[in-house]
């Protein structure tokens, strides 16, 4: 995987927690959960890209 393509999904991990902490700061738990999936499911699909284009 390029390094750059591994940044973005980095950053775009990073945005989803970061968005998730200022859900739970203004009491918003569904917000914060979705954000926190969110983040899972980018850094899951970051591996899983690294996974296949290894493979290759």
């Amino acid at each position: 995987m390029s390094k750059p393509l591994s940044l973005a999904f980095a950053l775009l991990s990073l945005v989803c927690l970061i968005a998730a902490g200022a859900a739970l700061s203004y009491f918003r738990t569904g917000w914060a959960l979705f954000f926190l999936l969110a983040s899972f499911a980018v850094t899951g699909a970051g591996m899983a890209l690294k996974r296949r284009l290894t493979r290759k």
